[in-house]
């Protein structure tokens, strides 16, 4: 019997504690550097989707989804403070097992990728889903959730809410 999602974070968390400590300190920088990120992006109403929700993959990569009305608006609130970028497209699961191609924004933050998905504003009937159990809605996290992770203050590790 395949061994499910959890059971898979429960065991990569459990190597790293043991055998690699140092990513944990970078899996932590990282969380509180897509922090920073989201505070300055609150208008966009981000959200932390990917590998450092759980911590189970590549930690060098920051990806928030956000909600506006245009790419535009995303592009100039990076412009305004000065923050080389380039377009990309994400693309996310959804319901009915559909992908779609959503615009995109990477820069770079010191030595760490960030990527900005940028969904519709209002788009929140139709969520991304888990590429893994496309049943759920994607895991990811807002601010407060993400600000409970980083202090400890939380047993449960992700949300697949709104």
């Amino acid at each position: 019997m395949a061994a499910s999602p959890e059971q898979l974070r429960t065991a990569v968390d459990e190597y790293r504690r043991l055998f690699r400590p140092q990513q944990l300190n970078q899996l932590h920088a990282c969380r509180r550097l897509a922090l920073d990120a989201m505070c300055d992006l609150a208008a966009f109403e981000p959200q932390l989707a990917g590998s450092l929700v759980h911590g189970d993959g590549p930690l060098d990569r920051i990806r928030l989804l956000l909600r506006a009305d245009t790419p535009e608006q995303v592009i100039m609130h990076l412009d305004d403070r000065h923050i080389p970028w380039r377009t990309a497209e994400a693309s996310l699961l959804h319901a009915g097992e559909r992908r779609i191609d959503w615009p995109a924004l990477r820069f770079m933050a010191g030595d760490t990728r960030v990527e900005l998905v940028i969904l519709p504003r209002g788009s929140h009937g139709d969520p991304p889903r888990d590429p893994l159990a496309n049943t759920r809605r994607l895991e990811r996290l807002d601010r407060d959730q993400l600000q409970m992770l980083i202090d400890g203050r939380s047993d449960q590790r992700w949300s697949s809410g709104g």
